[in-house]
C-alpha cells in the first residue's frame, strides 16, 4: 500500500549547481522536506559549471538553482546553456549568489536572485512558488502584463485626463470567452515569450468614446488598444516587444472563432465613463478564425 501511495505522488526534478560541498548538501537536505503525501522532490547536484551543463543534456529539471562564480563554467554560462537546450529552456531558474549581478533578472525572463547569506527558508519559499507556476512558457507574462496594466493607467489619464482605478483581479478560466463585451486581442511576443493580451471597456465607456471621439464602437475599440501599444512599447526601450496581430472580438463575431483552453487573468479598471478591461492569456489556447 505503501509503495503504491508512493507511486502517486508527482516527482518534481531539481538540480542545484554550486562549487560549496556543505552548500549543495544544505540545500539539498533542506529541499528533501518538501516531499509530502502528494509531492516528491528528486534532487541531482553538480559541483561546478560543466557537470551541470552535461546534465542538462540528458534530464528535464522542474527547477534550476546555481551560483554564478564557479570554476571551468560559470553559472552564467550554465543559465545560457540552459536556455539553448531542448530540454530545458523553459525551466525556472534560482540565482543564489554572493555577488548578484543586477542585469540577469532583465536578461532572462522568470530568473529569480537570491544573495548569499540566505535564509534557506526564503528559498524553499521561492522554490515552491517557482514550481507551483511550472515552466515558464504555461505562466502569464507578469513582466509584459505589468507594462500593458501600466501603459492603460497611463493612457487614459494622459491622453485624456481620465483617472482609471484598478480593482481586484478576476481568474481567467480555461473555457470562458468575450460573449458579454468587445475587446481587441493582441497577440505580442519578447524574445521567446508568446503572449496574447485583450483590451476590452462596458458598453458605458465604449458608448462615451463613441460620442466623444466620433467613431463607430469597433474603431474606439481598435483607436484606444493602439494608443495602449504605442504606450506599452515606449515603456519598454530596452527589450524587443513584438506585435504579431490584432484581433477585434465581438459578441457578433465570436462564433467565427476558435478559443479553446483560454486562460488567464483579468485587471478591470474603473472610470467615471465605465470600465476597461485588461486579460493576459496564456496556456494551450488558440484565437483562430475558424475554417
Amino acid at each position: 500500500m505503501t509503495a503504491d501511495k508512493n507511486s502517486e505522488r508527482k516527482k518534481h526534478w531539481l538540480l542545484i549547481v554550486d562549487d560549496e560541498d556543505e552548500i549543495r548538501s544544505l540545500i539539498t537536505e533542506k529541499l528533501k522536506t518538501l516531499s509530502d503525501a502528494h509531492d516528491e522532490f528528486r534532487i541531482m547536484e553538480a559541483k561546478d559549471g560543466l557537470e551541470a551543463t552535461q546534465k542538462l543534456r540528458n534530464q528535464k529539471f522542474d527547477c534550476i538553482i546555481t551560483d554564478l562564480n564557479m570554476p571551468k563554467r560559470t553559472g552564467q554560462e550554465v543559465i545560457q546553456a540552459v536556455k539553448r537546450g531542448d530540454l530545458n529552456a523553459k525551466t525556472p531558474i534560482i540565482v543564489v549568489t554572493a555577488y548578484p549581478d543586477a542585469s540577469l533578472p532583465d536578461m532572462y525572463l522568470y530568473l529569480t536572485m537570491i544573495e548569499k547569506p540566505f535564509k534557506v527558508n526564503d528559498l524553499l519559499k521561492v522554490v515552491r512558488e517557482q514550481i507551483k507556476l511550472g515552466p515558464i512558457d504555461q505562466r502569464v507574462p507578469v513582466h509584459i502584463f505589468n507594462v500593458f496594466l501600466t501603459a492603460t493607467e497611463n493612457y487614459f489619464n494622459e491622453m485624456f485626463k481620465l483617472e482609471m482605478v484598478r480593482q481586484n483581479p478576476l481568474a481567467k478560466k480555461s473555457g470562458d470567452d468575450f460573449h458579454d463585451r468587445s475587446v481587441v486581442a493582441v497577440r505580442m511576443s519578447m524574445g521567446a515569450l508568446k503572449t496574447w493580451m485583450a483590451f476590452g471597456t462596458d458598453n458605458d465607456l465604449l458608448n462615451y468614446f463613441t460620442r466623444a471621439l466620433k467613431k463607430d464602437k469597433d474603431q474606439v475599440l481598435e483607436y484606444l488598444t493602439s494608443g495602449i501599444m504605442s504606450k506599452m512599447t515606449g515603456l519598454m526601450p530596452k527589450a524587443t516587444l513584438e506585435i504579431h496581430e490584432s484581433l477585434l472580438i465581438t459578441p457578433e463575431n465570436i462564433q467565427n472563432y476558435s478559443l479553446s483552453g483560454l486562460q488567464g487573468i483579468t485587471v478591470p479598471f474603473k472610470s467615471i465613463y465605465g470600465m476597461v478591461y485588461c486579460e493576459a492569456m496564456v496556456g494551450n489556447f488558440a484565437l483562430n478564425k475558424k475554417a
